[in-house]
């Protein structure tokens, strides 16, 4: 293969966070073994030898860590990672390297080390202090916005490439302007806001679960935000409304949710297990363990290729009809509820809804973007 993406957690589903809408933690509550420790040096090295025998010479490799909170396992940990990749590949291929944090462990040799090694460093933060504090607990139970502001500031003022993430929950829903305008003064002008997911076994009953109605409501106030910045010359980066410009332009989006296809990456957990994706860590949806299969047999195995082809489900007949699909494309499987045995996205008549408001200056700035390449001969 020539590229390849993996999404280790190498603590596990271990965190010093007690954010109450974790989805992961739910992941782990609903498997046989839960966390799985931190990963050791025996698996590490596996993980490593198998991404470099996978990848053809000069390919890409793209070594990303998350939760959990993948800092738990230690800055030695991440030190060692890097120093194996660089004695095992020796330069054949392209290495990049991702961190998604809570940021509460983040102190200046953390900050060095990410920026030597130009680790791209997501930084949960939701947003404003009322909405933060509200989930985002400590291990006191305590608000922790300005402490992650805090390591925000760190990082971005020390010239470590980062990006903002925020999650969507009922509650901020409501709040699009204060967010987006709280996100903005950090500095960071890379962000990313995600729907909060419910847990496995109480959709839609939780206090942070996320009506369709508020949502789109969200997305349009933000998209109107967004766009008027765009057309002052101030722009933001939205991952959501930059990857629907990028489709409307016939490219590809850079979330996997919008690229109408499951299993363009794995999931390896701290003791080896691989997953098709991180909202699929469950035993159902093991495919095996990196110290006993090459990452291709992974890729192709009968779990990989059941989970790709939706385990059998079809998509609703009227995807093919709808003049959003190309800005939609199925949406995220996690996001999808069964009926008849056919597959709907939980959202889909809101999501139409923004789509709808929002198609034809998308449109525009898509067409921008377009003559702006062609003028710069791109």
């Amino acid at each position: 293969m020539k590229q390849l993406t993996l999404l280790i957690k190498p603590a596990s589903s271990a965190c010093n966070m007690r954010c109450r809408y974790c989805f992961y933690v739910d992941e782990a509550r609903h498997r046989e073994t839960g966390n799985r420790g931190i990963m050791t040096k025996e698996t590490r090295d596996c993980l490593i030898a198998r991404a470099i025998e996978a990848v053809e010479e000069k390919g890409t490799i793209q070594f990303s860590f998350q939760g959990g909170e993948p800092t738990v396992a230690g800055l030695e940990f991440f030190q060692d990672f890097v120093d194996t990749v660089g004695r095992m590949d020796q330069g054949k291929h392209e290495i990049y390297y991702a961190l998604q944090t809570n940021g509460f462990l983040i102190n200046a040799k953390w900050v060095s080390f990410l920026r030597e090694h130009r680790f791209l460093t997501g930084i949960s933060i939701d947003g404003c202090e009322s909405l933060h504090d509200l989930y985002r607990l400590g291990p006191q139970n305590e608000g922790t916005f300005r402490k992650i502001r805090r390591k925000v500031y760190l990082l971005s003022e020390s010239g470590v490439e980062c990006n903002l993430l925020c999650v969507i929950t009922r509650q901020a829903a409501a709040m699009a302007k204060p967010i987006y305008t709280g996100l903005k003064l950090l500095g960071v002008p890379y962000l990313q806001m995600i729907p909060c997911l419910d847990p496995l076994d109480a959709q839609g009953s939780a206090p942070w679960s996320l009506d369709s109605t508020s949502y789109a409501r969200f997305l349009m106030e933000l998209f109107d935000l967004w766009y008027e910045d765009w057309k002052k010359g101030q722009y933001t980066s939205v991952r959501m409304f930059e990857d629907l410009v990028q489709m409307k332009m016939g490219l590809l989006p850079s979330a996997c949710a919008a690229c109408g296809a499951c299993g363009s990456y794995l999931v390896v957990e701290a003791d080896g297990s691989v997953y098709p994706c991180d909202f699929y860590c469950l035993d159902d949806f093991c495919l095996g363990r990196i110290q006993d299969m090459s990452m291709q047999a992974l890729f192709h195995s009968d779990r990989m290729r059941a989970f790709q082809m939706k385990d059998g489900l079809q998509m609703d007949e009227a995807c093919a009809e709808c003049r959003f699909y190309d800005l939609c494309r199925g949406g995220c499987r996690r996001e999808w509820v069964v009926r008849e045995g056919r597959a709907v996205h939980s959202r889909c008549g809101e999501l139409r809804t923004f789509f709808a408001y929002a198609y034809d200056r998308v449109s525009e700035i898509a067409e921008a973007e377009i003559q702006a390449r062609t003028r710069l001969g791109r």
